[in-house]
Formats: C-alpha cells, structure tokens, sequence
C-alpha cells in the first residue's frame, strides 16, 4: 500500500490531467493513454518493478473536460496492482499478491522508491526512508526480509531517485 498527499508541498503537488491531455490515462493512442509504475530501492540495491497499466482499466471519476481524479481497477485478481487513484494531491496505490514481483528479500531495504507516469506526462515520484522507531532509534523492526514500512510524511524529492 502507498499513499501521497502533496497538499502542503509548493512545488511537487499532483495535478489531475485534463481529458484528452498527454497525461489522460484513459485515452489509446497518440495523446498518451495508461501509466507506467515503477518501484525500486532507492538505496542501491538494484531491484526494480515496472508494471503498465493500460488505458483500459482507467476511468475518469465524473464527465467534466478536468475530471476530479482518475481511477485504475485492475482487470483480474492476479493483477499486481489492484487499484490506484490519482486526485488532487493525492495518490493512492494497492498492489500485491503472487504477481506483484518486486520482493523484500534484501536484509534491509533502507529505502524504496516510486514513479508514477500517466500517459506521456512527466512521473511524479516519492522515496522513503525505513520507518524508525524505539530507544535508540532502529529501522530493525520496519526493515528487514519480507517486511518494509516506510517512514511516514517523508516530502517529495526535488528530483526523482536515479533508476537502477
């Protein structure tokens, strides 16, 4: 699970795309249409998950020329992403399952990444560190194989993590 809310941030902020802009996602064709997701560890390790979600399983939330927020529904339930919304300042992701093959099988994962591109547009991108916790603070419960929890209200990167 993923959330974003960049309605404090002044220069990251999620925009909703207008209808039939290079970032509509539920147009096919030349303008754009779909998105691309990619989850990656930001801290090196090498591991990276690039799913498509095509345009049809994209619907507008309403019929205005600037829809409210964009929704993807996964067509299966073997799907690795299982829904996605794309509102004002807010993204919210749930992926998983068998098919969901970005794994957590590094003793830490330190940091892990997400890109986001709906059509054509430029990706929007969020990277966080391990959760911490405890006396002295230790990522050792919120990082470690087949679990990572993320830190919490972590801002947008100025510029997107590289790629491995």
């Amino acid at each position: 699970m993923f959330r974003a809310n960049t309605s404090a941030d002044s220069f990251a902020r999620v925009l909703v795309p207008a209808r039939g802009a290079s970032g509509d996602p539920t147009t096919s064709g030349g303008g754009g249409g779909g998105a691309l997701l990619e989850i990656y560890n930001a801290a090196g390790t090498g591991e990276k998950v690039v799913i498509a979600l095509p345009a049809s399983g994209w619907f507008a939330e309403d019929g205005s020329p600037q829809p409210g927020g964009y929704r993807y529904v996964a067509h299966t339930r073997d799907d690795p992403v299982k829904r996605l919304a794309v509102r004002a300042n807010h993204i919210r992701l749930r992926a998983g399952g068998a098919s969901f093959a970005y794994t957590l099988d590094e003793p830490e994962q330190g940091a892990i990444a997400l890109r986001l591109r709906l059509g054509t547009a430029l990706p929007w991108c969020a990277s966080a560190p391990a959760k911490s916790g405890g006396s002295p603070p230790s990522t050792t419960l919120y990082d470690h194989v087949d679990r990572f929890i993320g830190a919490r209200n972590t801002p947008p990167p100025a510029i997107c993590p590289p790629l491995p």
